[in-house]
Formats: C-alpha cells, sequence, structure tokens
C-alpha cells in the first residue's frame, strides 16, 4: 500500500509539472502503448524515484524496437577527470554541479507521446519529457550536456572543465579563484537555459571532492572509495 501511495504522489507531481499528461478514463491516442510503473529506492533513505518500465515485457517492450545504435553513448572516463586535476597541479581545486531531474528537462515530440503510455488507478496517462527507462533518453541528454559544456568552454579554459551525463566537474589551481569563477560561469548560463541544477549536490571548490563515487584527494595524490561505498561493500562481505 505504501509503494502506491509513493506511485500515486509521484505521478501527480510529474502532472502538476506538465511532464505527464492525464488522467483519461480511455486511451486518449491511437495506438496508445502502456508500459508499467514502479518505484526504486533512491540512496536518500524514505526517498523513491518513479520508474516508467519501458524495457517490459521483454522481446516486444517499447525499447526493443528501438535502433540499438541510436542508443550508444561515450561518457567522459574517471581517467580523464584525474588527468585534469593532475594538470592542475598539486593541491587543485574542484567543484561539482549536479543537473536536476536531466531527462525530465528534454520534451518528447507530440508524435511520440503514444509510445509512452501508462496505466494508474484505472487512469491512462502518458509522458510528455524522456523517462529515465527509455533505452535512448540517456544518448539525447548526453547530447544536450554536450551542448552546455561547449558553452561553458566559450568563456573559460577547456582544461578546467568536463561532465559525466549529467555531473559537470570543475578544476582550478591551488590558491587561486580558477575553479569558483568556472563553476559561477556554469550557474549563470544554466539559469538563463532554463537548467535547473540540484543544489544540495553543488559542492567545492575544495581539494577533496567525490566524482562519480570515487574520492579524489589533489594534496594527498590520492584516490579513495567514498566512504558509503566502503560501508556497502563490507555488508556484502560479511
Amino acid at each position: 500500500m505504501e509503494a502506491m501511495g509513493v506511485v500515486q504522489e509521484k505521478l501527480e507531481k510529474e502532472r502538476l509539472l506538465g511532464r505527464v499528461d492525464g488522467p483519461f478514463s480511455q486511451p486518449p491516442l491511437p495506438s496508445f502503448i502502456v508500459s508499467p510503473l514502479g518505484i526504486v529506492p533512491k540512496k536518500e533513505q524514505g526517498k523513491y524515484r518513479l520508474i516508467h518500465h519501458l524495457s517490459y515485457p521483454k522481446g516486444s517492450s517499447m525499447n526493443d524496437y528501438l535502433k540499438e545504435g541510436t542508443c550508444s553513448v561515450c561518457y567522459a572516463s574517471f581517467d580523464e577527470a584525474i588527468d585534469l586535476v593532475r594538470a592542475a597541479g598539486k593541491g587543485a581545486l574542484m567543484a561539482k554541479a549536479d543537473i536536476e531531474s536531466a531527462f525530465r528537462l528534454l520534451p518528447v515530440h507530440p508524435s511520440s507521446f503514444h509510445l509512452l503510455g501508462m496505466q494508474w488507478a484505472g487512469q491512462y496517462f502518458y509522458d510528455k519529457c524522456m523517462p529515465m527507462a527509455c533505452a535512448v533518453s540517456c544518448s539525447l541528454f548526453e547530447t544536450f550536456a554536450r551542448f552546455l559544456e561547449w558553452a561553458l568552454r566559450e568563456s573559460t579554459p577547456p582544461e578546467s572543465s568536463l561532465h559525466n551525463l549529467d555531473d559537470f566537474l570543475f578544476i582550478g589551481r591551488a590558491h587561486s579563484g580558477e575553479c569558483r569563477a568556472t563553476l559561477s560561469a556554469f550557474e549563470h548560463p544554466s539559469q538563463s537555459l532554463g537548467v535547473p541544477l540540484a543544489p544540495e549536490k553543488t559542492q567545492g571548490p575544495t581539494a577533496r571532492l567525490t566524482f562519480l563515487g570515487i574520492e579524489i584527494d589533489s594534496t594527498e595524490g590520492v584516490c579513495r572509495l567514498s566512504e558509503d561505498k566502503v560501508t556497502a561493500l563490507q555488508a556484502d562481505i560479511r
């Protein structure tokens, strides 16, 4: 019963934000395809993510009909981040920013609305923005994220930033304002373009920062697994 309440709450939130249309008593569009809804827990205690299961049923799901080449994507690696930090020197300052509800910023063309149907409590809905579980969402968002990084690098040195999907990393030399300046340079155009940043995930400048789940310590020149990952691994071993 708790899970049903969470789904209802999140579905209503998405509807009020204009990212989901409905409810409808009947399928609202021709050739309307319905995929199931579910929730998965987030890292934060008591928080959940709404999932539109576009890979169900296996073999005949919406994702199964997407061309494989359209779903492939190449991300910046952790090693690339380390190369930039190393180039900035000992004690390099780092900061990071995370785009909020990243995929949901991308609108779906109305001609594809019928592919993203869902049913809940006897009512029909459909997604109007890219769902997280769509196989092509990462590829499409990565194109948008590359545009944001390109726009940032028009006014900042190319070696001062990189991104991995919706996570952006900024680097500057120790005892300088370079890192903060690059972070600020990213925040301003994000606001003007209507790209929301998650304030609780914006961190730095600092010489110790966790990026992609691994802590980078530019003063000691080492990388460490984050404490939550170590705790989770220890729990699995026991």
